[in-house]
């Protein structure tokens, strides 16, 4: 009684204010959830392509490893076999894998290279070379794949 003396405007109020300021905090909450929401995707995604392009550039170096030991020794170091090998290389020598090499760094990066069935047209002194990077994600794991054809070229 003494409110509705004092605020003659309040008396014929009936909460309609309140109501508009619960929605309008309501609508506002909901679009900070979608930002944040889309940073947090946009964060994820961006380290993601990060890690993709840094495996992408260690399976190019690992090419390019076992391009120069061809070179220093002979295509046919490596195995050749219809169902593929798995294959590690140190950076001196191609051995049979028993353990991924791990990448240093904060990502651990696993590489095995293995020797795919050969195509047809791909002569018996070529190696079709699958080299694998794997890292870790949140849902498990990402592979990066390059394909590389060593040719025994000293001998053509």
């Amino acid at each position: 009684m003494l409110i509705s003396k004092l605020c003659p405007k309040l008396k014929d109020s009936s909460g309609q204010s309140l109501i508009e300021v619960l929605i309008g905090v309501a609508v506002a909450m909901v679009v900070v959830s979608a930002l944040v929401g889309l940073g947090i995707t946009s964060l994820r995604q961006s380290t993601l392509n990060k890690n993709k392009q840094l495996a992408l550039s260690l399976a190019n170096s690992i090419a390019e490893q076992l391009r120069l030991y061809r070179d220093s020794n002979s295509v046919t170091d490596f195995p050749d076999s219809a169902s593929g090998n798995c294959l590690s290389y140190d950076g001196s020598n191609v051995v049979l894998c028993g353990s991924f090499l791990d990448y240093p760094g904060s990502t651990v990066f696993d590489y095995m290279v293995s020797s795919e069935p050969l195509p047809a047209g791909v002569a018996l002194s070529s190696r079709l070379l699958m080299i694998q990077v794997r890292f870790a994600i949140s849902s498990g794991y990402e592979t990066i794949s390059i394909y590389s054809l060593l040719s025994n070229w000293n001998e053509l």
